[in-house]
């Protein structure tokens, strides 16, 4: 369980991950709102959807947004682009842990 805190963000229990809002999200990653969505839309990011509330990002998103701003504005990645890079990165990553695993 999660528990609020100044900021609209929301302070961390033991084994949990931080949870953002919209606003503090666009801070952190320095992406507007409509970057945000698109990258919600393309299923790059997967934010919380309390009931009653608004979104809520994780620090996982904020790490996978970030990717995205580097992967646009740094790279000159065109949309099709991150998504690939930002997919073929999932992969490597699983595959990664599964050989680690496999050579335990």
């Amino acid at each position: 369980m999660s528990v609020e805190n100044k900021g609209s963000q929301t302070a961390p229990v033991e084994g949990e991950l931080t949870y953002y809002t919209l606003e503090i999200t666009t801070g952190l990653t320095r992406l507007g709102p409509t970057v945000i969505e698109r990258c919600v839309q393309m299923g790059l990011v997967r934010p919380t959807r309390p009931v009653t509330e608004a979104a809520r990002y994780s620090s996982v998103d904020i790490a996978r947004l970030r990717k995205v701003r580097r992967l646009i504005q740094e790279l000159g990645l065109n949309w099709a682009g991150v998504e690939i890079v930002v997919r073929l990165t999932d992969e490597m990553e699983i595959l990664r842990a599964e050989l680690e695993r496999l050579r335990r």
